[in-house]
């Protein structure tokens, strides 16, 4: 055990007091820390936060000091917001000049004089340059650098030429969401849009995975959205260091769907702005383009009906004066027919009034012909018959039944009828015999027939 004597608490703290009062009193330094723990008292003006250093590459402390912001330095505070666009709050590096102070009751702090404004702006400018070439290094197969410009796979989609269905990718709470909301559907056009959210903290670097994750939602839904929009409604530029993240800047280059941004960042772009589709201000802004973008296509169809009308109202007066054209033509040209068909219907009446007497003289002419033709065919046609009758009157002479009967020849009946066949005259039938000039009957005593040498030819 010590065999030094004890003391009181408070004599040491004392001692403490006098030994760094006399090291560091009326002295300043200029402090490189980030910022943690911070609080503040809006009724005074005091800021009370902690200044950490934090290892390299790990996430130990070298060194933790408590701090505080009277009203000289909360003065200095304000300054500093106005001149960065950043609100002092954790997560921001800072070069402050600071005091030593101690208190036997609430030891050690440092009291803050003052702040460079423009080492946290190159701070921070620095960390996102860092983060763009970062990008153009590991995603050189969708992000390239041209003059000034980032060319992304997201910037070389175009957009539909109706923009309709959107998905929102904003906070719940968003003022920003609830602007955008209601002019979009608002709007003096009535023009009409479907509307999926998101909800995700949009503020904060560590919840850039969560972001990421709500636009993986959007891809995976499978719905066939027009264009995604992120938005918030404004805050100080560390509220907007989520958008210069690795993690998000790589998923907005490469996303399918057209990306709008209007993240409220009045001054600068984030990254996320230069790897979108189409980067706007303010969520406000992001709802007027859309609106206006689908006034750019109604304007165009306008034109276009503009357009077809002039052109139909001039193919009308063109096919009309055409019309008179062609009909002025067909007049002169039915008028030019009528005197041609009048003059050719005088020739053929001239000639109608000379031709019957030409026809009837030819066929008078002919009819003498004619009938010339016919008193010559007629006698011969006479003569010929005439021949042919006496000769068939000769021959009837000839064949006539007293002729053959003369010639010495017999008509023999029986029963009234001519006998040609001897066969069918019995024995003992009275047969009647007809002679030249006499008739008489007779019966059959016998039949004998006859040799073919006794037949005699008449």
């Amino acid at each position: 055990m010590s065999t030094l004597p004890a003391i009181q608490l408070s004599e040491l703290t004392s001692q403490v007091e006098a030994v760094l009062k006399d090291r560091f009193e009326g002295l300043y330094f200029w402090v490189i820390a980030e910022i943690t723990g911070h609080r503040y008292q809006a009724a005074r003006g005091f800021h009370y936060f902690d200044l950490v250093e934090k290892q390299a590459g790990s996430a130990g402390l070298k060194a933790k000091v408590n701090a505080v912001a009277w009203t000289t330095g909360g003065r200095q505070i304000e300054g500093f917001e106005r001149a960065t666009g950043q609100r002092f709050t954790d997560g921001l590096q800072v070069l402050i000049k600071v005091s030593v102070d101690y208190s036997a009751v609430y030891g050690l702090k440092l009291t803050l004089q003052d702040i460079d404004a423009g080492y946290t702006i190159g701070q921070l400018e620095q960390q996102k340059q860092a983060t763009l070439q970062r990008l153009l290094t590991e995603c050189s197969g969708f992000i390239q650098k041209v003059g000034d410009n980032y060319i992304t796979v997201n910037k070389q989609l175009s957009l539909p030429i109706v923009l309709q269905r959107i998905a929102v990718v904003t906070a719940e709470t968003s003022a920003g969401y609830q602007d955008f909301h209601h002019t979009l559907l608002n709007n003096q056009y009535g023009y009409c849009f479907f509307i999926d959210t998101y909800f995700t903290t949009v503020q904060g670097e560590g919840n850039a995975a969560q972001i990421k994750e709500r636009l993986l939602n959007v891809f995976t839904s499978g719905k066939p959205y027009d264009a995604v929009v992120i938005i918030r409604g404004g805050g100080s530029p560390t509220d907007f260091l989520v958008f210069d993240t690795f993690v998000l800047g790589q998923v907005t280059a490469k996303f399918p769907v057209p990306i709008i941004t209007g993240i409220g960042h009045q001054h600068n772009e984030t990254i996320v702005d230069l790897m979108a589709h189409t980067p706007l201000k303010t969520p406000t802004k992001v709802a007027e383009f859309l609106i206006a973008h689908n006034r750019a296509f109604e304007d165009k169809v306008q034109l276009l009906q503009h357009r077809i009308l002039m052109k139909a109202q001039q193919w009308m007066a063109d096919e009309k004066a055409e019309l008179v054209h062609t009909e002025r033509q067909l007049l002169h040209e039915a008028q030019a027919s009528l005197h041609r068909y009048r003059r050719e219907l005088d020739s053929i009446s001239h000639e109608l009034t000379l031709k019957p007497a030409m026809v009837f003289n030819s066929q008078q002419k002919d009819l003498l012909n004619i009938n010339h033709q016919l008193q010559f065919s007629s006698y011969r046609f006479l003569s010929h018959e005439s021949d042919e009758l006496k000769g068939m009157e000769k021959l009837f002479q000839v064949l006539h039944p007293s002729s053959i009967l003369k010639r010495g020849f017999a008509l023999v009946s029986y029963q009234g009828k001519i006998a040609t066949n001897a066969d069918l005259l019995p024995v003992g039938a009275d047969i009647h015999v007809l002679l030249n000039n006499t008739n008489f009957t007779t019966t059959i005593k016998d039949k004998q027939p006859t040799d073919e040498g006794e037949k005699t030819d008449l």
